[in-house]
């Protein structure tokens, strides 16, 4: 019987591979069809050595090493380039998974049940900003490095609410929301696009004017669901040529009052005033921590008046913010810096780091299984539920979780 399953999964293997082989054929040569483009010489297969590359930095997540791989990975490098691939492999009938920055927590842009294509976006980041108009046409394979790099290297007053890993394509994080430090002061990625640029399955180019209801769908229903992104028109925000950043360090068993106070205030605070809360387990006690990371914009002189009245537990003073604190595990940490230096502080970069380290592609070394899930939580934890999140805390190795108030713009606009 043994021998009879190892040789059904033998002929099974023989038949996949002589399908996959023949859609391979079919699809180079649908492609080679298309003599205005040069995607032939940017598709890869399992063969080929920049396959796996180009696989390896996709996955963020090594839950997915083992998960079904495309047939051709295609890796435009024009726009035009793009068109051949949608309709070749509609007409052969093999799915597109599409990759911006690969960061999608179940690997949807990678993976698949059935035979596919990815298409992998990272080759058109180019990124034009116009500081007359304010606003940034910003190729979907950008990451959210390259972008926040284009606007500092440019001006040192303005911004983008975009999230906080450099990393993320801006393909996938803006066509799904977009959250960051900057949300709470001026709303969602996906709420400051002013235009897109977006090819439907025909390989039709259309943007906002050309249909206002597609324009809608992509900010933050999933750009892929409704076409490809080719780039965005972003709104850049001014932002002061100083803000404040700073942590709190406490535990949870000695600071639940802190965290009720937190849960019940954080969404009403000013606007400028953004307080996300950490929680993890860690030290050698192996007690749960909780770290409230904050940005002020503003310098601060502004800041301290606004944490006495809100939160004067805290017990941060002006001094803080203008001495070095190297404690390993410090109670508290402040600074007075730029907005793009918040941006490393958020990503736990140094914050006297280069503009270049926005830009870092290095596949990493040492990669994390992980799962994760996004939820909104729209009434105050109760005591109970902050048992069980310590027991898991303390049962669990390296769980996290992040609390991002809205309130602010997002008022405004939900």
């Amino acid at each position: 019987m043994g021998s009879l399953q190892i040789l059904f999964v033998f002929l099974l293997s023989l038949f996949l591979a002589k399908c996959y082989s023949h859609e391979q054929q079919e699809l180079l040569h649908c492609l080679s069809t298309y003599s205005e483009s040069n995607i032939t010489q940017n598709i890869y297969n399992p063969n080929s050595p920049t396959y796996t590359s180009i696989l390896e930095y996709a996955q963020k997540n090594p839950r997915w090493w083992n998960s079904s791989h495309p047939i051709f990975i295609a890796s435009p490098r024009t726009e035009a380039e793009i068109r051949p691939v949608i309709l070749c492999s509609k007409k052969i009938g093999l799915q597109i998974k599409i990759k911006s920055g690969g960061h999608d927590y179940e690997g949807i842009s990678f993976r698949s049940k059935s035979p596919f294509v990815m298409l992998d976006l990272s080759n058109l980041n180019e990124i034009k900003i116009d500081l007359n108009e304010e606003t940034a046409w910003v190729q979907s394979g950008a990451t959210l490095g390259e972008l926040y790099y284009a606007i500092a290297k440019r001006s040192k007053v303005h911004g983008f609410p975009g999230g906080v890993c450099f990393s993320v394509g801006t393909g996938g994080l803006i066509s799904g929301g977009g959250l960051g430090a900057l949300t709470r002061k001026f709303g969602l990625a996906a709420d400051n696009v002013v235009d897109a640029r977006v090819m439907d399955v025909n390989g039709n180019i259309l943007d906002r004017e050309m249909n206002e209801d597609l324009f809608w769908a992509v900010r933050g229903g999933g750009g892929a669901s409704f076409g490809i992104i080719l780039a965005w028109k972003l709104k850049l925000f001014r932002v002061p040529e100083k803000v404040t950043i700073f942590s709190i360090h406490r535990k949870l068993n000695s600071s639940r009052d802190l965290l009720q106070k937190w849960e019940n205030i954080s969404h009403q605070l000013p606007e400028n005033l953004f307080i996300r809360l950490l929680i993890q387990n860690g030290g050698v006690e192996r007690q749960v921590e909780l770290f409230f990371q904050s940005q002020y914009l503003g310098p601060v002189d502004e800041l301290i008046p606004l944490l006495r009245q809100y939160f004067p537990e805290f017990n941060l003073e002006r001094n803080d913010c203008f001495q070095e604190n190297t404690t390993a595990g410090a109670v508290k940490r402040c600074y007075e810096v730029s907005w793009i230096q918040s941006a490393f502080y958020f990503y736990f970069r140094k914050i006297t780091s280069p503009l270049e380290v926005l830009l870092d592609k290095t596949i990493p070394t040492q990669k994390h299984y992980y799962k994760g899930t996004s939820d909104f939580v729209k009434t105050p934890i109760p005591e109970s539920g902050w048992e069980m999140i310590e027991r898991t805390f303390l049962e669990e190795a390296g769980p996290r979780m992040i609390l991002e108030p809205l309130g602010g713009k997002m008022n405004e606009i939900s």
